[in-house]
């Protein structure tokens, strides 16, 4: 037996996930239950694919009692894996289509030009210069206002023409089932820019 001293330092193994498994057609399909609480529950698929989870909330405010700890959270992760399965299937099968697709998308939307000011870093440095412009006498307090204001609007217009862009082209590639999702971009565009892999066992 290892001494104390031995194991300082050292981490546990990590507990194996919950899995679920459910049978599509013929297909086998395995996930894992990757969170789990009363009002949330998050489910990735391992096998036929992998790198796609999807999740589901029960807000604070929602009258609801139900809660995930029980059979209800069973059948809900079936549920789950069944959306992740159905999105994998759909990417393996138009994998080539979208990618070309999705190629077109950043091309057209390379003429999206970000603002001067754009990204957390660059704007709280141009804040940081108007309000050093305020002490100097250089902005009187209102041209201040004025000019934070156009700098927010230009980072919140830009970030709404992609996200716009976005939206349309997930509708324009991905059935509705599937293109409703909130975080369908999140999912699909690791894969079609190969940085992670699709299918279980493969590489990216």
């Amino acid at each position: 037996m290892a001494r104390p001293d031995e194991l300082e330092g050292q981490t546990a193994p990590a507990e194996p996930l919950p899995q679920v498994q459910i049978r599509v057609s013929r297909q086998i399909v395995i996930g894992e239950i990757v969170f789990r609480s009363r009002r949330d529950i998050e489910v990735g698929i391992i096998y036929p694919f992998v790198n796609i989870d999807f999740t589901r909330h029960v807000p604070a405010f929602s009258p609801s009692v139900v809660s995930y700890l029980g059979d209800h959270g069973d059948e809900t992760a079936r549920e789950l894996l069944r959306s992740c399965y159905e999105l994998g299937r759909f990417l393996d099968q138009n994998l080539r289509r979208l990618q070309v697709a999705w190629a077109r998308h950043l091309e057209a939307t390379a003429a999206l030009v970000p603002p001067e000011h754009f990204g957390r870093d660059a704007f709280l440095a141009r804040r940081r210069a108007l309000r050093s412009m305020v002490k100097t006498g250089e902005l009187k307090p209102g041209e201040y206002q004025v000019a934070l204001s156009q700098l927010k609007k230009a980072n919140v217009d830009f970030e709404d023409a992609q996200r716009h862009a976005i939206k349309v082209w997930l509708a324009d590639n991905f059935p509705s089932r599937l293109e409703n999702d909130a975080d369908l971009a999140a999912k699909v565009i690791p894969v079609l820019e190969g940085r992670v892999a699709l299918r279980s066992g493969s590489k990216s």
